[in-house]
């Protein structure tokens, strides 16, 4: 069972990536999973992983982050 903490942490975290001036991370996906959030889709440097892990951790630094991103080249 998800926690309602980590579903608002979950649509928090959806919001600031969705205002991102980096429009990749407006693309990802925000999901839950045993307590966990998980970003996951594509993005082109590891600078923008890096950036959407940033993003989610500073709304929550208490539930656990797994940060999937996948790096590819355009």
């Amino acid at each position: 069972m998800i926690s309602s903490n980590v579903k608002d942490v979950r649509s928090r975290i959806r919001t600031a990536l969705g205002a991102s001036p980096l429009f990749p991370l407006r693309q990802l996906q925000v999901e839950s999973f045993d307590n966990r959030i998980v970003l996951e889709g594509r993005v082109e440097s590891f600078y923008q992983k890096q950036m959407a892990q940033e993003i989610a951790r500073a709304i929550s630094s208490e539930i656990e982050l797994v940060n999937s991103v996948v790096v590819t080249r355009s």
